[in-house]
């Protein structure tokens, strides 16, 4: 092993003098050390052997003596070990290679806080240049910079899928798909039972938003439902540009992503808060698609439903979801109650009507005017105004019963009473615009 060592000898007036041996050859196991006169004059020292004395002379007039023991001549050191110290000097490129590939900055700044450590050719080697360093360190990195808001609405609509859902719901649905509109922050969901539906969807969301304006752009993930033949034809055909994530790279997609957390959390607290049959989560979704459409927008300081459709949207007839209701009846016989008991589950976006499941017939049920019993026993009547917008249409089919003692016997049944559910074999794919 070469490297430059850090010797303390004796000047000719007996004062220590520091001085480096350099490209000296370390032999752990040699006895004894040896110095060579010809690379002490190759550095311009000078040597002088006489019969009473020697001596060195460096080249800026320092003079060692040489002192004589038989035939053998011996240059006087300092006999304390740890005052002598060995350099092994190497590139910085095999300096980074012994250190475990230590970036090259900090290899740099080692060389001054250690002992026996030279680092040659700092400027020879660029940081980034190991092959090693690239295989074994490379980072999945990504941009933290936001991309431009859109400026219009419909100007950029982020789209994902998601499920399988567990437990598929009531009406066989196992998966969701939901739109998301970048400037407004308005949400449209619909429900599949496979995802080949997901065309189907997209052509009843295009239709569903066309009174306010034409879809631009389309950003999805490089899902197989988004990149199949017939998916890229509908867009083509309407003059939708389409942007897909790179594989890999959720974050990409991140809008459509943030969304759909943001309606499951808001689903699961409406199921727990209803007491209602997870079975029955599309029911929760659509409820929290609706209420966050009608949220504060602290970007836009409206909500997504105004920015959308230029409306201030009317909160007057919300109530809780999952709460125990009385639905007026129109078809009764003379001695039948006036109203029937229910619970409340949702609102009906194809007319200004409520959603309301009845326990005794397990079926739910269209009905503009209810009663909502408060906390103190008393009652209020809502009758439903015309404050919706075509903008908001759901569909939905087969119901099933809730806050049943036993819910697998307690199936709901297609009925024509409830106008705007669809019969799933013959529109497969059902929707929720939360605006």
């Amino acid at each position: 092993m070469r490297g430059d060592v850090d010797v303390v000898i004796h000047d000719i007036e007996e004062n220590p003098k520091k001085a480096t041996l350099t490209n000296a050859l370390y032999i752990p196991s040699y006895p004894q050390d040896i110095f060579s006169v010809q690379a002490a004059t190759e550095k311009g020292a000078s040597i002088i052997f006489q019969s009473d004395h020697a001596e060195i002379k460096y080249k800026d007039g320092t003079e060692f003596s040489i002192e004589k023991d038989g035939r053998l001549y011996y240059l006087k050191t300092y006999d304390n070990m740890e005052s002598d110290s060995v350099n092994y000097t190497r590139d910085i490129k095999e300096w980074h290679e012994i250190l475990g590939h230590c970036n090259y900055e900090d290899i740099i700044k080692l060389e001054d806080v250690v002992d026996g450590m030279k680092v040659t050719g700092k400027d020879s080697v660029k940081p980034g240049n190991c092959d090693t360093c690239i295989l074994g360190k490379l980072n999945d990195n990504r941009n933290r910079q936001p991309d431009k808001r859109a400026k219009a609405p419909l100007e950029l609509v982020h789209t994902d899928l998601s499920g399988p859902t567990e437990p598929t719901s009531c009406d066989g649905f196992k998966y969701s798909i939901a739109f998301t509109d970048d400037f407004s922050g308005a949400v449209a969901v619909y429900f599949l039972k496979s995802k080949s539906d997901t065309v189907r969807a997209t052509e009843k969301f295009l239709a569903d938003v066309a009174p306010y304006g034409t879809v631009k752009c389309m950003r999805s993930d490089g899902g197989g439902e988004f990149i199949s033949k017939e998916f890229e034809f509908l867009l083509t055909k309407n003059g939708i540009r389409h942007e897909k994530s790179c594989p890999n790279s959720p974050h990409q997609n991140g809008t459509a992503e943030r969304h759909w957390r943001t309606l499951f959390e808001m689903g699961r607290c409406l199921l727990t808060q209803g007491n209602v049959s997870k079975e029955f989560w599309p029911y929760a979704v659509i409820a929290a698609a609706h209420i966050r459409n009608r949220c504060y927008n602290k970007r836009l300081k409206k909500t997504p439903y105004q920015a959308m459709t230029g409306r201030k949207p009317n909160l007057s007839n919300m109530r809780t979801f999952g709460s125990e209701c009385f639905a007026y009846k129109q078809k009764r016989s003379k001695l039948d109650d006036r109203c029937t008991k229910g619970i409340f589950l949702g609102y009906d976006k194809s007319s200004p009507s409520y959603l309301v499941f009845i326990p005794e017939t397990n079926k739910v049920m269209k009905y503009r005017v209810v009663k909502f019993p408060t906390k103190r026993m008393t009652e209020q009547q809502t009758q439903t105004e015309d404050v919706f917008s075509d903008f908001e249409e759901a569909i939905f089919c087969q119901h099933q019963a809730i806050k049943d003692p036993n819910p697998s016997t307690a199936r709901a049944t297609n009925v024509d009473e409830f106008q705007g559910v669809v019969n799933p074999e013959t529109e497969r794919a059902t929707n929720e615009i939360r605006t």
